[in-house]
């Protein structure tokens, strides 16, 4: 297939829409990453703001219905329709018109059964973060008990809440002080408005307690903490409490607040559920949340931002590789067009030489014909020399070219080359100076191979010098090596063409003109072997000005 212009666009565009695609697509992947981050997030954090709601309020329930303050002797005592009482009393032993007894004796609690029934018996504390099932199963007639885990409640204050069949009842016991116990009666049909009659009668309205009284900050610092950690939330919080009718901070965590760092955060209704709307809102925030989102989206973003940049990698190298064999491409050409033209003038001349010899009744003398042969020879000569600088640059490219390295004078090499030039120079009125400045000149290198560099340098300078060459070879010793510089004052080369003349089969752009004999094998030749000899090539030079290669060999 023809690598035309319009083939190497059709595949530049094709790429760089479907790497536009496939960056469009990780762009959408990772938005829908983060959004669903942030609602899982959101989710998780408005579920624990509800459990600690609602576990606010139980507390609050439980603490009204057992008047926490056990300095008190005379606690009221109020009459539970459809039960023998409701209990609230300074006592260890409660009993129910069910057949269940229970009280607290020596941190065990103890229960009595009328008739075998099925029992649940769990244990918490104030806050329910310590909630134990302590007994599951059926139980005869008789008395009972169990002891309280001492680990989990030897201090604070206990809950024991014991179902049966018949009655639910619950303790309050806390080592050192006698327990109150709350009973309510198991009947199916009646239990929920019983309980709701019963709550309504015995606690105050929320609006006639201040918040303080209600509500202990740790206690609610806790709360929130247990639900968030419940939740799946790790991260650090602030919250506040607010007034939304006077829109003043009640407490807040830490202090002082400002209302203004909470916009866009999490709120609740403190007591939701309660009989009067509470004005009083629970406000929560994070500090470290967008840190934790980037910390979430690192991997991801990461990962995809290494992907993304390897294929642009491959993007780019493919289409340098795509340019370059396209540009190599037309070097080839040029080069076996310049290849054609080289050999047609010595095949014409050979042709003409052996038509002469070989014509027939013709009178040659023997000075003829070995004229003749003369310039077939040199003219074979020439092919041949053509011929094995094209061999020889393809096996120093392969890396099997063998160098026979041996220490070598380079003053000497330099001193031959140019002699070799200087007829041809001062044919046409030109003049070469050397200057041998390096103090130390010997090296390691191929006697052969290291000929052929000056004398390319000094051809390609000879070459481009279209008016009477002037040629300065210098030497000098720079950073402990031997710097070998061939300058001239021809045609120059332009800077986009400075980087390339070292690739092979390159020649700067004269159109479909011949006029400078060559294949662009010259000064790629030369790189390769200063570089197999630990050397470096480089060239400087301005359009109309000349040009100076400047070679680096390492001494002996």
């Amino acid at each position: 297939m023809k690598l035309s212009k319009n083939t190497v666009r059709a595949v530049v565009g094709l790429m760089v829409a479907a790497l536009a695609g496939l960056v469009y697509l990780q762009f959408n992947l990772l938005s829908n990453t983060i959004e669903l981050k942030e609602q899982t997030f959101r989710r998780n954090v408005f579920a624990a703001l509800n459990d600690a709601t609602d576990r606010l309020e139980e507390i609050e329930a439980r603490n009204r219905v057992f008047l926490i303050n056990t300095n008190s002797t005379n606690l009221p005592q109020h009459i539970l329709p459809g039960s023998k009482k409701f209990s609230a009393l300074a006592s260890s032993f409660t009993k129910s018109r069910s057949g269940v007894s229970t009280w607290m004796e020596n941190n065990r609690v103890r229960y009595s059964l009328e008739r075998p029934q099925h029992v649940f018996i769990r244990a918490f504390n104030v806050l329910g973060r310590l909630d134990t099932t302590l007994v599951n199963e059926p139980k005869s007639i008789g008395e009972h008990d169990i002891a309280l885990p001492k680990d989990k409640f030897g201090s604070g204050i206990t809950f024991v809440q014991i179902r049966t069949d018949s009655a639910m009842q619950t303790l309050r016991w806390e080592p050192g002080t006698v327990s109150l116990s709350v009973t309510v009666e198991e009947k199916e049909e009646s239990r929920n408005k019983i309980a709701q009659r019963v709550f309504r009668s015995f606690l105050p309205p929320p609006d006639s307690l201040a918040l303080h009284a209600r509500i202990a900050p740790k206690v609610l610092d806790s709360l929130i903490a247990h639900a968030m950690e419940k939740n799946g939330v790790s991260l650090p919080f602030e919250f506040m409490v607010i007034n939304s009718k006077g829109g003043s901070v009640e407490f807040a965590r830490p202090e002082p607040v400002h209302q203004e760092d909470f916009e866009g955060g999490f709120s609740a209704s403190l007591f939701p559920h309660g009989l009067v709307p509470d004005p009083n809102r629970l406000w929560i925030r994070f500090p470290t949340y967008n840190r934790y989102l980037m910390k979430e989206l690192l991997p991801p973003l990461g990962a995809s931002l290494v992907l993304v940049a390897a294929i642009v990698f491959c993007f780019w190298f493919t289409i340098r590789v795509i340019i370059r064999q396209k540009e190599f491409a037309g070097r080839l050409t040029d080069f076996i067009n310049n290849m054609t033209h080289e050999f047609k003038t010595p095949i014409s001349t050979i042709a003409l030489a052996s038509e002469a010899i070989a014509q027939q009744g013709s009178a040659r003398s023997i000075s003829k014909t070995s004229k003749y042969n003369s310039v077939i020879a040199d003219e074979n000569k020439r092919m041949k020399h053509q011929v094995d600088k094209i061999l020889q640059m393809a096996t120093l490219e392969e890396g099997k070219g063998e160098f026979n390295r041996s220490q070598l004078d380079a003053h000497e090499v330099i001193e031959r080359a140019v002699e070799n030039f200087a007829l041809q120079i001062a044919a046409r009125g030109g003049s070469m100076t050397i200057e041998l400045n390096a103090a130390q000149n010997w090296m390691l290198a191929d006697p052969v191979h290291f000929e052929n560099v000056i004398h390319n340098v000094l051809e390609n300078a000879v070459k481009y010098s279209p008016s009477a060459p002037i040629i300065t070879v210098r030497t000098n010793n720079d950073n402990g090596g031997l710097c070998i510089e061939v300058s001239d004052r021809g045609i120059g080369i332009a800077t986009e063409h400075a980087d390339k003349v070292f690739d092979k089969y390159y020649r700067v752009s004269t159109g479909n003109l011949h006029d400078v004999k060559g294949f662009g094998l010259g000064l790629s030749y030369v790189k390769l072997v200063v570089q197999a000899h630990g050397g470096n090539v480089s060239l400087v030079s301005t359009p109309g000005q000349g040009t100076t290669v400047s070679m680096n060999f390492p001494l002996v």
